[in-house]
């Protein structure tokens, strides 16, 4: 029984010291040092030269509009195009008032037609009138001839001096002359009388005809309103819309046309840093790849955030507009902290 308690006490050391041993070797083994993170890196410093790429734009533009709403129908001009004034860019399509110009070419073709038809039957009562004037006038003669010569035969007979036979038959001539020429003369005012009126229709149709043209006139003024034309010489730079879609006079600047090609634009979006060292009238070198990478000699015209815009005369009316251009610019001195 003693023998059991030694075997177990000498265990209990042995393990008391191996544990001793292991917390020794711990402390002994260094720590794993953690590498430290990498510095961001610094952007590269900016010398007294910038070279900056931007896109070719016009500086003076005309934007052009409809006057009127509607579905854009057709655009005739492309982008880069030169356009002239008067000449037509694009077509709305707008039914009401198609149709108002329908209605009143309707009504004014109508109007002519009635126009037409009285001056037709003008002509023909004119004809008639002057018919009838003749007969009524040669009745007229036939008339007062048979009348002195009845009046002769009556004073010859009150006298006895002539046949009753040759009276009577003086007198039946007469009265059939009478007769006659009455009713010549009846239709002469008749035919008169309808001339007359003739001239009141035609003279009413006319006026009307006159109001109809009028109308008409409005109406195709209002449809011209759907074409929008150019209102300068220059180029076309640009659209806001597509074909069938609806547009209005709110959208005035639905086209833009570049009026003068010989004084241009680069726009650029410079680094702030960059941005920082721009001012206004600093010269600047425009190399344009279109035109063999001459360099034409240029200044910064307005600088913004983040435009800048610099500003060079433009040798060559067939220039690219919305071509790329590289812009050297010579910057100011960085600006010092006091």
């Amino acid at each position: 029984m003693r023998g059991k308690w030694v075997l177990l006490s000498l265990s209990l050391i042995l393990v008391a010291v191996a544990a001793g041993a292991l917390s020794l070797l711990r402390k002994d083994r260094p720590q794993a040092v953690q590498a430290p993170e990498p510095a961001a890196a610094l952007p590269p410093p900016i010398g007294n030269e910038v070279s900056l790429t931007g896109v070719i734009q016009p500086r003076e533009v005309v934007t052009v509009g409809p006057a009127v709403a509607g579905v854009l129908e057709s655009i005739a001009v492309d982008a880069g195009d030169f356009v002239f004034q008067g000449q037509i860019l694009a077509q709305i399509s707008n039914e009401s008032l198609s149709n108002e110009r329908m209605l009143a070419e309707e009504s004014a073709n109508a109007a002519q037609a009635r126009v037409n038809a009285i001056e037709s039957a003008m002509i023909a009562a004119r004809l008639e009138a002057s018919r009838a004037s003749a007969d009524a006038s040669r009745s007229r003669d036939q008339y007062e001839t048979a009348q002195r010569y009845y009046q002769r035969q009556r004073l010859l007979l009150s006298e006895g001096a002539t046949p009753r036979l040759t009276f009577e038959k003086a007198q039946r001539e007469f009265e059939n002359a009478e007769r006659e020429y009455r009713s010549l003369d009846d239709l002469s005012k008749l035919a008169q009388d309808r001339v007359a009126k003739l001239n009141a229709d035609l003279e009413a149709a006319r006026i009307a005809l006159r109001d109809r043209n009028n109308k008409l006139e409005e109406a195709q003024t209002h449809v011209s309103a759907t074409e929008i034309r150019s209102p300068v010489d220059g180029v076309l730079v640009g659209r806001n819309k597509v074909v069938q879609e609806r547009v209005g006079p709110e959208d005035e600047d639905l086209l833009q046309i570049a009026t003068d090609l010989s004084s241009l634009e680069v726009v650029l979006r410079p680094d702030p840093r960059v941005l920082r060292r721009l001012r206004p009238g600093q010269q600047a070198l425009v190399i344009i790849a279109d035109m063999g990478g001459q360099g034409l000699p240029g200044s910064v015209s307005q600088v913004g955030d983040p435009e800048v815009k610099v500003f060079f005369a433009n040798p060559n009316p067939n220039l690219r507009l919305g071509a790329t251009a590289q812009v050297r610019i010579l910057l100011e001195p960085p600006a010092t902290a006091p």
